[in-house]
């Protein structure tokens, strides 16, 4: 009989640790969750700042040149995704309205979010 209880007390504890290394893991789990919601905050403070300076940079700010290189990559990067729009408006059969960039259909007068002559 000694042995049962011996046996029955060692299943509890096994049964414990279980449940404890669970729970472990569980509120690991939270903090790495909370650790890479605290770095996603910190990329988006980094996108700020460099977003600030591109912002200065486009308004003619004098920025530090160590920043004139990204900057100028940023304009060719906008450019790049401007002839790419081009090439889907080609291929829609559309194009653009020189004002405001809003897609006008070939037919189209006046560029029907500005009010700009085609």
């Amino acid at each position: 009989m000694a042995d049962f209880k011996e046996f029955g007390d060692k299943a509890c504890n096994f049964a414990k640790n279980v449940a404890d290394k669970a729970n472990d893991a569980v509120e690991i789990q939270k903090i790495k969750a909370k650790i890479r919601e605290t770095r996603h905050d910190i990329d988006d403070i980094y996108n700020s700042i460099g977003r600030s300076i591109y912002n200065r940079y486009k308004e003619d700010v004098v920025v530090d040149a160590e920043f004139m290189y990204a900057c100028n990559n940023i304009d060719e990067k906008y450019d790049e995704i401007a002839e790419l729009n081009d090439k889907i408006d080609i291929i829609k059969g559309c194009m653009r309205c020189s004002n405001c960039q809003s897609p006008v259909s070939p037919g189209d007068a006046y560029c029907s979010k500005c009010g700009a002559p085609v």
